[in-house]
């Protein structure tokens, strides 16, 4: 989709640098998490040549330029955000605007993206863990586009 296009998805997403203040997510002492952020992000974006990552949107009760601290994916519709997440972890939300898989990872959430649910993977996670999101990945993929 164009930015130019007059439809309501394409009107939903902001502009801007996709790569802005992604650096700034992470410290320099949590480059496990950086590494494991990345890896989800390339995994979301590799479900389709229709994907893409969206810039960050402004957000709310932030200081003039404060944005949104996590990278969002997205179909027609957002389907994946990944960010920080509590000690230690990058977070993965997930939308499911239909109905979610059933997998005890999945905790459901609100404020985050358009997140449905969530899950936390920790710094030392492995390829394998990383790998194990695919299906829901692609189950939120599928339902967003």
């Amino acid at each position: 989709m164009e930015p130019g296009d007059d439809t309501e998805a394409a009107a939903a997403v902001p502009t801007g640098d996709v790569d802005a203040g992604t650096d700034d997510l992470y410290a320099a002492e949590d480059a496990g998490l950086r590494s494991v952020h990345d890896a989800v992000v390339m995994l979301a974006e590799g479900l389709g040549e229709d994907t893409r990552r969206l810039a960050a949107a402004p957000l709310e009760g932030a200081p003039e330029g404060g944005t949104e601290p996590w990278v969002r994916v997205a179909r027609r519709t957002e389907f994946a955000t990944v960010g920080p997440g509590p000690d230690g972890t990058v977070r993965v939300g997930l939308a499911f605007p239909r109905e979610a898989p059933d997998d005890d990872r999945l905790s459901p959430v609100t404020g985050f993206g358009t997140a449905t649910h969530r899950l936390d993977l920790p710094a030392d996670c492995d390829e394998d863990d990383i790998r194990d999101l695919e299906p829901l990945l692609e189950a939120a993929y599928l339902q967003n586009g």
